[in-house]
């Protein structure tokens, strides 16, 4: 049976390791690393909270995207609500690759963002609804999903795109609940 030998990259990290490494240091294993890795080479407690902030953030960073980006990827559309169990869903198609024509022809690829989600606020008779994307991976998807409305009042609804510092853009009009 071969031993697995371990080589010590970081001194203890204090308080540090308690929220990043449970032993409180970090270890490689030899035999992938031997040959580029030399024994007690230390990496900067700075060069590891950097690593570690990068990664956190580009899991879980979401960028609310304008009406220009949305136009860019080849536009947006949506259709019928539907009604489930926890309330009316609204259809919502986009892809935010840039890889489909939906309202306008693409202008931009994007293979490395996928669609985190989208928020939809209700006003009145009118629905807002705002698309943030992310890192792709993950088992993330660049197409949009539906977005749940909840339980508004039946009615007819104007529906826009709304961006942070940006006039609402209507892109259509829905009927809830006839």
């Amino acid at each position: 049976m071969e031993k697995t030998k371990y080589l010590p990259l970081v001194a203890p990290l204090g308080s540090l390791g308690k929220w990043f490494f449970t032993s409180r240091a970090i270890f490689l294993d030899s035999s992938a690393f031997l040959s580029t890795v030399s024994p007690g080479h230390v990496i900067s407690k700075l060069t590891l909270v950097s690593i570690a902030l990068a990664l956190v953030a580009c899991s879980t960073f979401a960028e609310q995207r304008s009406w220009l980006f949305m136009q860019s990827v080849g536009g947006i559309e949506v259709g019928t609500p539907l009604q489930s169990e926890t309330g009316w869903l609204l259809p919502v198609r986009s892809d935010v690759s840039g890889l489909r024509t939906i309202t306008a022809k693409p202008s931009t690829l994007n293979s490395g963002l996928s669609c985190q989600r989208i928020e939809a606020e209700i006003e009145g008779d009118a629905i807002f609804i705002t698309i943030f994307t992310g890192v792709a991976g993950g088992g993330r998807s660049s197409v949009c999903p539906s977005v749940l409305l909840g339980h508004p009042p039946a009615g007819k609804y104007s529906v826009f795109y709304r961006s942070l510092n940006e006039t609402p853009v209507s892109i259509g009009e829905v009927s809830i609940g006839f």
